[in-house]
């Protein structure tokens, strides 16, 4: 059996992601359309800079300032990372992880519910299990929040 390897920077990221990060699953039908939207969104916020930035160099994503100011005026730093991109930080975050791993493992199947039903054509839409599948995770995920 292969053993994966992982480098300090992993570790330390995953560690960071595992005490102040977040994971969100956010669906929505778009009544009238048919359409159907499932978002996997990672976030980091914190009022120190530098490691936001680290993440973004490390796991890719992006970074902003958000608008607002912390109690002391200290400003927030936001590391985001939306979607099928999130699908490598997210693996390396789940075999490291051990507070958000549940939360990190169920993004990682809406992931592939997303990939599997991505390149369907319109008449070809994602079944009513797989629907009621996105939803489920999206409330499960927000369960877990609630609880940690």
């Amino acid at each position: 059996m292969a053993t994966l390897s992982y480098s300090a920077d992993d570790y330390y990221f995953a560690g960071l992601f595992d005490g102040e990060g977040s994971v969100s699953v956010y669906h929505r039908d778009d009544y009238g359309t048919g359409a159907l939207h499932t978002k996997v969104i990672l976030t980091v916020s914190m009022c120190v800079e530098a490691p936001i930035q680290g993440l973004k160099t490390h796991f890719g994503g992006g970074t902003v300032r958000q608008g607002r100011l912390t109690a002391s005026g200290r400003p927030v730093w936001t590391w985001y990372q939306v979607g099928v991109p999130a699908k490598p930080t997210l693996e390396v975050l789940k075999a490291i992880c051990r507070v958000k791993r549940p939360q990190i493992v169920l993004a990682l199947e809406a992931i592939e519910l997303i990939e599997r039903t991505k390149h369907r054509s319109r008449r070809k839409r994602i079944t009513p299990e797989e629907h009621i599948r996105r939803g489920e995770i999206a409330q499960e995920i927000r369960a877990l929040k609630a609880v940690s």
